[in-house]
């Protein structure tokens, strides 16, 4: 069974190389505000389904998810 959050650990790991994707693309996908996704994504990495990723991609994801979860406070 292929679950939401499978879903949005595949996208993850497609864009975490550009930036962890666009919000419109994001919200179009999840339909989910792009906060809302990263704060989700952050559980997820962190959780069992993240011991699937490679430290590469977990690392990776890690890093935009903190970045784009700054960028959102700062810009409030």
């Amino acid at each position: 069974m292929y679950s939401d959050d499978d879903a949005m650990l595949e996208f993850a790991k497609q864009w975490y190389p550009y930036g962890g994707g666009d919000d419109s693309d994001i919200f179009v996908e999840f339909g989910l505000p792009a906060s809302a996704y990263f704060r989700r994504l952050a559980k997820l990495v962190e959780g069992s389904r993240g011991r699937r990723l490679s430290s590469e991609q977990r690392h990776g994801i890690r890093t935009v998810v903190r970045s784009r979860l700054v960028r959102r406070q700062t810009a409030a």
